[in-house]
C-alpha cells in the first residue's frame, strides 16, 4: 500500500498517514498539513496486523503522535 506522510503545521507532534496524495482527508483540526518529505510517500506492508494499514484501510487515514524527524524511520517492510 502506498501511503503519503504529512505533518500538522498546527502541532508538529502529529503525523498523518493517508493514501490521498494531497492529504485532503486528514482531520481539519490539525490543518494545515504539509508533506513530510520530497514525494512524501512510503510503502507499507507487513500484513493485516499492521495498525497503520488497518486504520488507513478502514478510516482513510492514521494519525501518530510523537514528532517529526527529518529522516522518518522504516515503519514496516514489504516481504
Amino acid at each position: 500500500m502506498r501511503v503519503f506522510v504529512f505533518i500538522s503545521t498546527r502541532d508538529r507532534e502529529v503525523i498523518g498517514f493517508t493514501t490521498d496524495q494531497e492529504g485532503g482527508n486528514l482531520p481539519p483540526g490539525y490543518a494545515p498539513w504539509r508533506s513530510a518529505a520530497e514525494g512524501g510517500a512510503v510503502l507499507l506492508g507487513g500484513g493485516d496486523a499492521d495498525p497503520v494499514i488497518e486504520a488507513v484501510s478502514r478510516d482513510g487515514f492514521f494519525l501518530a503522535v510523537g514528532g517529526y524527524e527529518e529522516e522518518l524511520p522504516i515503519i514496516a517492510s514489504i516481504h
